[in-house]
């Protein structure tokens, strides 16, 4: 039975250079970095989406998942915590999201149930509700816009988001406070902040 512990980290050989070294450098848009972080990463990745029920499929592609959404941390991340917390944290969302997306497949595939004599080709009202959420979030200042996409879109947890954009963690739930007052009053769900 595969363990469901988060991997521990392996140690690079001595000539290797380090996770937070290797960030560094992708940071720096240094392609060759990001590609040994990869193949350092990748398996242990794919086996801990395994361990958490994707199939081999669905292992392979959240895990390529993970690192576009590593790549596309590289400018953002501090070294202040462990590489893989903050990896395997990414990888857990990204399963979610895979597993969330292969659901609403599935039953979109069965059809919706209770709805066999509607006739409507009209856009879903969720995806009505997602395209308000996109255009609310984008009016949002960056620094609200940055806090909501880490913490609330992505699930990462706040000490991470603090991590990666380099400010305490009660300036970040103090920002998500009120970047989601600023959400609900845009999307009709909320009286004007005072």
């Amino acid at each position: 039975m595969a363990s469901t512990e988060t991997p521990l980290p392996a140690r690079p050989p001595d000539d290797e250079p380090s996770d937070h070294a290797l960030l560094a450098a992708m940071a720096r848009d240094d392609s060759e970095a990001f590609e040994r972080l990869v193949q350092r990463w990748r398996p242990r990745v794919v086996n801990f989406l395994a361990s958490r029920g994707a199939d081999p499929d669905g292992a392979q592609d959240c895990a390529q998942e993970t690192f576009i959404r590593i790549h596309g941390y590289r400018h953002a991340y501090r070294p202040d915590a462990p590489f893989t917390a903050f990896l395997f944290t990414v990888a857990r969302n990204a399963l979610a999201d895979w597993q969330r997306s292969r659901g609403r497949r599935t039953r979109h595939e069965a059809g919706p149930a209770g709805l066999e004599g509607a006739t409507s080709r009209g856009p879903s009202p969720d995806a009505l509700d997602h395209l308000d959420l996109a255009m609310a979030l984008e009016g949002l200042p960056a620094r609200l816009r940055q806090v909501v996409e880490l913490g609330a879109v992505r699930g990462l947890p706040y000490q991470v988001v603090a991590t990666l954009l380099g400010i305490p963690e009660g300036t970040v739930k103090s920002r998500m406070h009120t970047a989601l007052r600023e959400l609900r009053q845009r999307l009709g769900g909320g009286p004007p902040h005072a």
